[in-house]
């Protein structure tokens, strides 16, 4: 039996979604397109209102905190899943399943791998910089650990 005094947090507000503490999530999609499955999200440590999404479609950015969005970039090789993050400098770096991780250049829209190593047959497109400098990338798989690559500048 469900103990009454155990109730969630989470109540609807008559804005929009769920609210905790009377707090509402503000839906940002302008310019983006349907975000179905497979996508990833980053914010820009040293610009805090440029915000990225890697999706299907290409990369997006936004220079708004996410008011707005403009598409940077081509349609992104097939995977049904992707990770972004951010490097020192501000470059992009794109994860998916079956490609491993990339560096995207925005001045040419081409992708270089950015090392190799990484059992992709296992990779799940998880990724995250290191925030102190953000030069060390880890990556996690499935079943075989987590894995880092120190990036160049």
């Amino acid at each position: 039996m469900r103990n009454p005094s155990a109730r969630s947090r989470w109540r609807r507000t008559a804005r929009s979604g769920p609210a905790f503490r009377g707090r509402s999530f503000l839906r940002l999609d302008a310019g983006l397109p349907r975000l179905t499955h497979g996508f990833g999200l980053a914010i820009d440590p040293e610009r805090h209102q440029d915000v990225y999404v890697a999706a299907a479609l290409g990369i997006y950015r936004s220079r708004d905190g996410g008011a707005s969005f403009e598409r940077l970039g081509p349609a992104l090789p097939g995977a049904d899943r992707r990770g972004i993050a951010i490097t020192a400098g501000s470059r992009v770096l794109i994860a998916s399943a079956r490609r491993g991780v990339e560096l995207w250049h925005p001045e040419t829209g081409r992708f270089e791998s950015a090392g190799a190593g990484l059992p992709l047959d296992v990779f799940n497109a998880r990724i995250q910089i290191d925030p102190v400098g953000r030069k060390t990338l880890y990556a996690a798989t499935l079943a075989r650990s987590v894995w880092r690559l120190d990036l160049d500048e």
